[in-house]
């Protein structure tokens, strides 16, 4: 943000940056604060030129294939649409349309229904890390957490957000001593991680950071997101989410490498702090 009102030349990026301040801005705006209007129709101006047919479209790095949200180190082919993607995109045009902006109505439902269609192509029951694909990531579910917790209202069916916690659960769950540590938020569909090569990173070997590392946030939105159908179990996992992360250390970290050994990786991140909202 400048203070003299220009922008720079990377002020937008085609992940969700410009969706996520849509969301800020709603925060600003649910503490008492007027909407800033100009901003807010620049920021939908840019989302809704991403948009195909009801789907947030993403185009990374054309030399790489990275760049297309927060995993921002994997490599794929442009172009994309990504899950995690669709459902904050879903959530931002909600955002919008109760800050005064004027959303076509068939905007919502349209991208609230792409959204669900995308399922794995392994199983056509779970949400999938985006189209066409079979990657598991646990970040697919943010959305629809967010959702319900913004404005009450869920935007997948039960069935997929339940499948997909019972994927997780079989496939990607890290234990130490018996207790739940979390969710290697990225892998194949058979829960092993991905190649060393569809990174960019040197620090994504597999178990650690974008590559099967567990993160604290996506797992606690992705439970709050199957608890908010009645599972018992996902809330559960939730307490024993904080409980086993903040005992090692008395904090919360960016992510958790999940092998060959458990470990806290970066102290004290602040977006962590959301998960609080969550749990109130």
């Amino acid at each position: 943000l400048r203070r003299d009102g220009s922008v720079s030349p990377s002020c937008y990026q085609d992940d969700e940056s410009t969706i996520m301040d849509v969301l800020r801005e709603y925060e600003r705006v649910r503490l008492g604060a007027m909407p800033e209007a100009r901003s807010l129709a620049a920021s939908y101006g840019f989302i809704q030129a991403h948009v195909q047919d009801g789907l947030y479209v993403t185009v990374g790095d054309p030399s790489t294939g990275a760049g297309h949200y927060w995993a921002d180190t994997l490599r794929m082919p442009n172009p994309q649409a990504i899950s995690y993607n669709q459902g904050l995109y879903c959530a931002a045009l909600a955002a919008l349309a109760h800050m005064g902006v004027a959303v076509p109505v068939d905007q919502p439902p349209l991208a609230q229904t792409r959204y669900a269609q995308l399922v794995s192509s392994a199983d056509g029951a779970t949400l999938a890390q985006r189209q066409g694909s079979t990657a598991v990531d646990v970040s697919a579910l943010a959305g629809d957490a967010l959702s319900i917790y913004y404005f009450g209202q869920p935007l997948l069916p039960n069935g997929i957000v339940l499948a997909t916690l019972k994927r997780l659960l079989d496939r990607s769950a890290a234990h130490q001593s018996g207790q739940f540590i979390g969710f290697r938020g990225l892998t194949a569909f058979d829960g092993s991680f991905l190649s060393r090569a569809n990174f960019t990173s040197p620090e994504s070997v597999p178990g650690n950071y974008q590559n099967g590392g567990s993160w604290f946030l996506y797992d606690a939105l992705a439970l709050y997101s199957a608890a908010a159908r009645g599972s018992a179990q996902a809330a559960d996992l939730l307490r024993q989410r904080i409980v086993s992360e903040y005992s090692r250390a008395q904090t919360f970290h960016e992510f958790t490498r999940t092998s060959p050994t458990i470990v806290d990786v970066r102290h004290d991140y602040g977006w962590n702090s959301f998960v609080a909202r969550l749990v109130a």
